[in-house]
């Protein structure tokens, strides 16, 4: 699953960064027009999805693999 998430992360913002530079002119239109503010908030939601995503993949699931396997192992020695 977390192939085909980077894969659709990769997807959607390479066509995000496309259609910006088709219709954002310049720096200003991303803060004075409402396509621009839209955007803007866009792409703090996308980089928030990356974060979580990555809290995800580096952080918790590393612990919990490594709790399970200590729980596992605690119980071979129970035995």
């Amino acid at each position: 699953f977390s192939r085909l998430a980077v894969a659709c992360a990769v997807l959607l913002a390479t066509t995000g960064i496309y259609n910006s530079w088709i219709h954002i002119s310049d720096f200003s239109a991303l803060l004075n027009t409402l396509y621009g503010k839209v955007l803007l908030a866009k792409i703090v939601l996308f980089v928030a999805m990356l974060a979580l995503g990555g809290l995800n993949s580096f952080v918790l699931r590393p612990r919990v693999e490594k709790s399970i396997d200590e729980t596992f192992s605690a119980d071979e020695h129970l035995k």
